[in-house]
């Protein structure tokens, strides 16, 4: 015992690239998830219906990475409705995805809208179910490298 005083036994070394390994986690996390994200709002986009005016395709995005009250980061994608300003993107999306129920079609309104009964044709959720398992295996695979890199580095 009284050899290992006073020596070093290579721990302080140890601890110290471990804690260097963590440097850059956060930024790592983040970068991947908007990758996982960008795969979803691609899904979404392909399977919105089109339009003349193509107000909502465009309007499914990624939405800015934010860290929730737990700490943990978190990366939305879906329908940008600008803050309520572009109504009809909202409307348009809300009865694209969830329907409408009524008797029977009865045409527009003056500005263009389905009136009564309208099929929802989602796009939302079906878009996020095809490509979640890309999106996963591509976040995993970037953050297996950011990883692999620390561990080499």
């Amino acid at each position: 015992m009284d050899g290992y005083i006073g020596e070093t036994t290579g721990m302080d070394e140890l601890l110290k690239c471990l804690d260097g390994m963590t440097d850059g986690v956060d930024e790592a996390v983040t970068e991947a998830l908007c990758k996982g994200a960008d795969i979803i709002v691609e899904g979404q986009k392909f399977l919105a219906p089109e339009s003349e005016s193509g107000k909502l395709k465009n309007a499914v995005h990624r939405f800015a990475p934010y860290s929730n009250k737990k700490g943990r980061i978190n990366v939305r994608c879906g329908i940008d409705f600008e803050n309520g300003k572009n109504r009809d993107v909202l409307f348009a999306a809300i009865i694209t995805e969830f329907g409408r129920p009524g008797k029977k079609s009865k045409g527009v309104d003056k500005i263009g809208r389905k009136i009564g009964k309208v099929s929802a044709r989602p796009f939302i959720r079906p878009g996020f179910d095809a490509r979640k398992e890309q999106a996963v295996a591509v976040m995993t695979e970037e953050f297996r490298k950011f990883v692999e890199g620390k561990w080499r580095g």
